[in-house]
């Protein structure tokens, strides 16, 4: 068993060899679409490997929020890793490069909120508001927003 990052890669279905010859928007859409269909362990090497052509690349930057990898790698690190600091990490690098992008906002604070950090969660689900959501529902926002007050309350 190979690991990188502690990831097995023996069974990926793409070989790390084939992502270097691979232009970057084409990786980065070959990554999205695995991405999308389940094949996560494959996404996240392709979106590494996006990071490591190009750290500012945004895909489809004229889009109101745009598209960048390290949402992706956010997303992997917080559901698959299970790494709350880490997703926290890459959500802050995505708003910081596309600060429209209403989805980073939103699940950097899911982030806050499962650390407890309701303060941080508010005011990341408030800039989320403000964002372009690209299918993100405005309502569950709100109530998460309620919950984290009805928290910060509590603490208080």
């Amino acid at each position: 068993m190979k690991l990188i990052n502690n990831i097995d890669t023996s069974d990926l279905l793409i070989s790390l060899n084939e992502l270097d010859s691979m232009n970057i928007e084409s990786l980065f859409h070959k990554a999205v679409n695995n991405f999308n269909y389940g094949n996560k362990r494959e996404a996240y090497f392709m979106f590494k490997k996006v990071v490591e052509i190009d750290p500012a690349y945004i895909h489809n930057p004229e889009d109101a929020g745009g598209d960048n990898a390290y949402f992706y790698l956010g997303m992997f690190y917080r559901h698959n890793i299970k790494d709350i600091d880490g997703a926290i990490e890459l959500f802050t690098k995505a708003v910081e490069l596309c600060p429209h992008d209403g989805a980073s906002w939103e699940n950097r604070g899911y982030c806050w909120m499962d650390k407890g950090e309701y303060e941080k969660a508010i005011s990341d689900f408030e800039n989320a508001l403000k964002g372009n959501f690209g299918g993100t529902d405005e309502g569950e926002i709100e109530e998460t927003i309620k919950e984290a007050k009805k928290a910060l309350k509590k603490e208080k």
